[in-house]
């Protein structure tokens, strides 16, 4: 028992030893140390290189590129150009222009960096870039008439012996059009992951293709300004004429019947009406006795008749008109008409011009891609004092959106980028999916009430609202009209800070009130404390 005891014992020992697993992590540990530090190699060795090395190389490439599309046209006797333009020919064929063009462009972008302009390309993107290429060659090469493809290669045509190697194996297998279906859609998909376009893109392209239709829109429309404003006074007549759209306006006046104050002249008007009132029945009486006496006929309460006057003479109620009198005070009627809007002056709406707008998109994306967020500006609404810039964050993949408020933690940053004195931020704009920048426009535009009060959006608004005390605001951030209606605010307050134009507001409202509505429709008190 003893014996198989201590056998035992040596066995489990003998495996434990053997299950150690210290010498294998080790093992394991030690090539990723040696990877870190070839990557700290790599690091340490950019960092001690000079700053301006990239101007320098992105120089070189530039002069490179150059060299080479000259090569490609012009025939010369120089040995180093003919050697590397025979082999850019042989090797890419017609595609050898655009490896001169792509070497020419990897220069160019060494240089934006300068300009404040920084392209970072994800490993998809490039990867996805190289496929294009690669499939062009291919594309090239199968659009050749001649089916001998290998004779096309050495000759330097179609996509040299790259794109013959690409598209010999597909043309033989589905043929020449099924070959080409396959590599124009494998480039239409790279092309959108190269680009990362995304739905959103293609809704901004829209968008945009309707601020220029609305530009446009509005160039035409200040070329027929005379015929809309004969238009818009023809609204203007139809609302004055409009027997609905006087009945909506309240009135406040005294009764007739029921004075509001009771002064001493009403008193005795008063009383003067009851004497009246009680003598006119004898007086009534005498008067049909006598005459009926020489002729036997009885008239009762008639009216007298004068014969050398064709006027019959009636009883007139003194009562009533002294009433009237006392209570109200005669007022002329209104017999005038109301004032044109071209006593007003007009403005045009002052654009921001495309270059400035495209400009402030690209420093808006690129400075906070600086601080590794990757954002895309998806539309643009301009307004007469403010620009907003509608961005959507999102990342690389378009997986995972960014949090606002680290976009909103660099708004310093982006008003020195966009040398801005005021920077506001919507996080986000209500109703909407994507947050908005507003930006100072350079050169404000001037809002005219002339233009708000003709704009097609508030004739619309008047004629369908039926809005009794409609008046012109001015315009929003979009440069959209914007109206208001007294008649639903009994109490509106107009604040803000000294020169934010509370008194233009005033006599803008003022105007307005006094080119649509006539005294007897509108009464209005203005009380300055």
């Amino acid at each position: 028992m003893d014996e198989q005891t201590l056998e035992s014992q040596q066995a489990i020992a003998t495996d434990v030893d053997i299950a150690q697993p210290a010498a294998t992590t080790q093992d394991i540990i030690k090539p990723l140390d040696e990877a870190d530090q070839e990557f700290d190699f790599w690091e340490d060795l950019k960092a001690s290189l000079p700053p301006w090395i990239n101007e320098v190389v992105g120089f070189a490439m530039i002069v490179f590129g150059i060299l080479s599309f000259v090569s490609l046209f012009i025939a010369s006797d120089a040995l180093v150009a003919v050697t590397w333009a025979d082999m850019l020919v042989s090797l890419f064929g017609d595609g050898a222009i655009l490896i001169a063009a792509t070497i020419f462009t990897l220069g160019v972008v060494l240089w934006l960096p300068k300009a404040g302009i920084r392209i970072q390309l994800s490993s998809a993107r490039l990867l996805a870039l190289e496929i294009i290429f690669l499939s062009i060659l291919a594309v090239l090469h199968l659009l050749q008439s001649d089916s001998e493809l290998r004779a096309l290669a050495r000759a330097g045509q179609g996509g040299g012996l790259i794109g013959w190697g690409l598209s010999y194996p597909f043309f033989w297998i589905l043929g020449r059009s099924a070959a080409l279906s396959l590599f124009a859609a494998l480039i239409a998909i790279c092309a959108v992951v190269a680009t990362g376009l995304r739905r959103r893109h293609i809704v901004a392209l829209f968008s945009r293709f309707g601020i220029r239709l609305q530009v446009f829109s509005e160039t035409t429309r200040r070329a027929a300004l005379p015929v809309q404003n004969a238009e818009a006074q023809s609204l203007y007549r139809k609302l004055a004429e409009s027997p609905g759209y006087r009945t909506r306006i309240m009135r406040i006046r005294p009764s007739p019947d029921k004075p509001l104050v009771e002064t001493h002249g009403s008193r005795q008007a008063a009383d003067s009406a009851t004497a009246v009132e009680r003598i006119r029945p004898a007086t009534a009486a005498n008067g049909a006795s006598e005459a009926a006496a020489p002729g036997q006929k009885t008239a009762g309460a008639s009216p007298q008749v004068d014969e050398n006057s064709e006027t019959v003479s009636s009883p007139v109620d003194l009562g009533s008109s002294s009433r009237e009198q006392a209570d109200s005070p005669a007022r002329p009627q209104w017999s005038g008409s109301l004032p044109a809007t071209d006593c007003l002056t007009p403005a045009d709406m002052v654009m921001p011009e495309e270059s400035e707008i495209s400009h402030n998109a690209m420093l808006i994306q690129n400075t906070l891609l600086e601080f590794d967020l990757e954002t895309t500006v998806i539309d643009v609404q301009v307004g007469p004092t403010v620009t907003r810039y509608a961005l959507q964050p999102h990342k690389a993949d378009g997986s995972d959106r960014i949090r606002m408020s680290k976009i909103a933690s660099y708004a310093k940053d982006l008003s020195l980028a966009l040398a801005a004195k005021r920077l506001r931020l919507e996080t986000p704009v209500p109703g909407t999916n994507y947050m908005g920048i507003e930006v100072p426009n350079k050169e404000p535009a001037l809002v005219a009430l002339r233009n708000v009060m003709e704009s097609e959006n508030y004739q619309r608004q008047k004629l369908n609202d039926r809005s009794p005390l409609l008046i012109p605001l001015g315009r929003n951030v979009t440069g959209e009209p914007v109206a208001i209606d007294l008649a639903q605010m009994p109490h509106l307050l107009i604040a803000g800070a000294t020169g934010s134009g509370k008194s233009v507001c005033m006599a803008a409202l003022a105007t307005a009130l006094l080119m649509q509505y006539t005294p007897d429709q509108l009464q209005l008190v203005m009380l300055d404390p």
